[in-house]
């Protein structure tokens, strides 16, 4: 270890902020499912990276989206002395877990639309679990000592497109639609990247992990007596066996460019009804944990096979860079604005690009086409509770004759307006991150 140069400095932290007794009974899910108890506990993790004068700070949620992401990063960046557009304020998007923010343009999602029960113990887990949050950042900030970064890709296969055409007759007329299903024809990405970061011990202090895939196994399931258990999913299961595996060490589950990305195998099943060939939905009943504990351990063992095989790749910081810069993406939409805000964050010669919502997988595509010379890390969910962008489908998707797929009913985005403008400020950050911090 003392032929590394250590260019970077690193801090990181866990919280529990699973639901207590109190308000478990009356949290609602994504869809407005309630809740019979509690299957994996929750965190909040933080991770801290330090160069010179600049700090990042990662607050990744075991949560659907992040509650009040730019209030609390507005808070933390006060505390501290640090630059709001430098906090990622993430969640891992899992789906059987309690839903919060405001949501105003989030339909049954909507806190205001909801029983006073129901409205009373949300702000109550908000507020509890926000100065959790800020412990945890506390926690994380104290630990901050000299590491060497190193990273590693690979591959795994437990993610499938979910798109895929019906084909069907109704009044004697033949009919496609594109619904959700398990199309494996689609050439999508099934790269796993990890970020590792070890202190001057050799001791892993922190994972940074990335992969596109909803967290959606547990969506729907019934495992507590007929009602939902919380689940913190793929995410939660694959953090806490390298935590565990790796004592000391945090470990941050970041979602790719998953919007049209699901596990090959989950609790809700989509395919085609064997008589008609229409779209067939229905849940398996029961304990569906077995689902999770496959879909997690392969997804682990993928993990792991790309840590053990990591090399001693220290030309990822030839210089001590670390600078992030942003853009937010206004286009005409169908009845307001459709807003998105992009993130760029470089650590050495690594990208890492984040959007306020749910970028389909093609969007990881075209970044890696137009930045062919960087690694390049794509992250869905920033702030996403700030914004309204939900789902960001492609051209292709949005220009299909009949489509049933979630969000698009209510989505203002309109073909042919955020491809151009995606491009093009990925060309602008990239070129103004590096050239600045060429200088």
């Amino acid at each position: 270890m003392e032929n590394f140069s250590y260019l970077i400095k690193c801090g990181a932290a866990a919280s529990d902020i699973t639901p207590d007794s109190s308000e478990l009974p009356y949290l609602e899910s994504l869809g407005r499912q309630r809740f019979g108890g509690i299957l994996s506990p929750l965190h909040v993790r933080a991770l801290v990276l330090q160069t010179g004068e600049r700090t990042i700070l990662f607050v990744n949620y075991e949560l659907d989206k992040a509650p009040y992401p730019l209030e609390t990063a507005e808070r933390i960046a006060k505390r501290y002395g640090l630059d709001p557009k430098n906090i990622f304020m993430l969640a891992v998007h899992a789906h059987a877990m309690p839903v919060t923010g405001d949501r105003k343009k989030d339909g049954p999602n909507n806190i205001a639309a909801k029983p006073q029960e129901v409205i009373e113990a949300t702000h109550r887990y908000e507020a509890r679990i926000l100065k959790i949050m800020e412990d945890t950042v506390d926690s994380a900030m104290r630990s901050v000592k000299p590491a060497v970064l190193r990273a590693g890709s690979g591959q795994s296969l437990i993610n499938v497109d979910r798109k895929q055409w019906y084909f069907f007759e109704e009044n004697g007329q033949p009919v496609s639609v594109l619904s959700l299903g398990s199309n494996r024809n689609t050439q999508i990405d099934h790269t796993v990247t990890v970020l590792r970061f070890d202190y001057e011990d050799g001791c892993p202090a922190a994972f940074f992990l990335n992969y596109p895939v909803h967290c959606s196994v547990m969506h729907g399931n019934s495992c507590c007596d007929g009602k939902m258990g919380i689940s913190p999913d793929i995410a939660g299961s694959v953090s806490s066996a390298l935590e565990s595996k790796y004592p000391g060490s945090v470990a941050l589950w970041i979602s790719g460019a998953a919007g049209d990305i699901n596990p090959i195998l989950q609790t809700e099943l989509y395919y085609p009804d064997p008589m008609t060939g229409k779209p067939h939905a229905e849940r398996i009943p029961g304990d569906t944990t077995p689902l999770l504990r496959c879909m997690a351990g392969m997804l682990a063992s993928d993990t792991e096979k790309v840590i053990s095989e990591m090399k001693d790749n220290r030309e990822i910081l030839t210089d001590a860079v670390l600078g992030c810069t942003e853009a937010m993406i206004t286009v005409a939409g169908k009845r307001e604005p459709y807003k998105v805000r992009l993130r760029m964050l470089r650590i050495g010669n690594i990208v890492l690009l984040s959007a306020s919502g749910e970028l389909y997988a093609s969007y990881a595509a075209a970044v890696k086409a137009l930045l062919p010379d960087s690694p390049v890390i794509l992250i869905n969910h920033d702030s996403s509770n700030a914004f309204d962008s939900g789902y960001i489908p492609d051209d292709a998707t949005l220009l299909a004759d009949k489509v049933e797929l979630p969000g698009l009913r209510d989505s203002d985005l309109l073909p042919g307006t955020f491809l151009p403008e995606f491009q093009k400020a990925i060309r602008t950050m990239y070129k103004d991150l590096f050239a600045s911090h060429a200088a």
